[in-house]
């Protein structure tokens, strides 16, 4: 049995209740085989009876098949895709990361190509990531992170890539990343200033869980999901 997409439940939807719904029927059922997906940032480690496994990236064999899964409507479109992306080291690159590799077929299905400027490519997969993901899925998140619009977010996220990447810092320590945030939000309207230590925390997880642009790469330790985005922003 098959519980896909775990983080894309929201806390106004009863998560701890959903949660707790799967732990039930799991356990009433034990004979079966169970799997629950969730983005690494989302999860919090609620299934004691579970053994969590966390994806390696792809290898060239898994990319192909996951295109072609993709494509399966259209074959065609899916081997002329593959066999774009093997013509390009920077796309085979961002290709071995599940999210980026879905974000990639995501912006070759709209043309049927790749733009030939990896500014714009780049530019495409994070809308994309803020905009499509959630869109396509009927997806709605908690109130917190809606307070940013996307324009804002991108604003947020070329602030921080800047200090960042100008003082060669690739990991971010959290308390670090956390301050990035809460300088910038706090002119914004909605954050109440005695709140706005509490407020950035809560924005970075919603990044993370929600959007992947930033992960986890050790406990209390972010990074840019890929350098490329890092690049990009700043």
């Amino acid at each position: 049995v098959l519980f896909d997409g775990l983080d894309e439940v929201s806390q106004e939807a009863n998560q701890r209740g959903i949660i707790q719904e799967i732990i039930d029927f799991s356990d009433k059922y034990n004979t079966n085989q169970f799997v629950i997906s969730c983005r690494v940032a989302a999860y919090n480690r609620w299934f004691e009876r579970f053994s969590d496994v966390e994806m390696a990236d792809f290898k060239n064999a898994q990319i192909e098949q996951f295109i072609q899964n993709w494509f399966h409507a259209e074959p065609a479109i899916g081997k002329e895709c593959w066999g774009k992306l093997q013509k390009s080291p920077q796309l085979k690159e961002l290709a071995s990361i599940p999210l980026l590799l879905t974000l990639l077929c995501i912006v070759y299905n709209r043309s049927n190509n790749f733009p030939s400027n990896r500014a714009n490519l780049y530019e495409e997969a994070i809308d994309a990531l803020l905009r499509d993901w959630d869109a396509t899925r009927r997806i709605t998140r908690d109130e917190m992170y809606r307070q940013l619009s996307i324009t804002r977010k991108k604003s947020m996220f070329a602030r921080i890539a800047w200090g960042t990447f100008t003082e060669n810092m690739y990991f971010v320590p959290e308390r670090i990343l956390s301050k990035q945030i809460e300088k910038y939000i706090e002119h914004l309207p909605g954050f109440k200033p005695e709140e706005l230590d509490v407020d950035s925390q809560a924005v970075l997880k919603s990044i993370e869980a929600q959007h992947g642009i930033f992960v986890e790469r050790a406990k209390k330790v972010h990074s840019f999901a890929h350098l490329t985005f890092q690049e990009y922003f700043t």
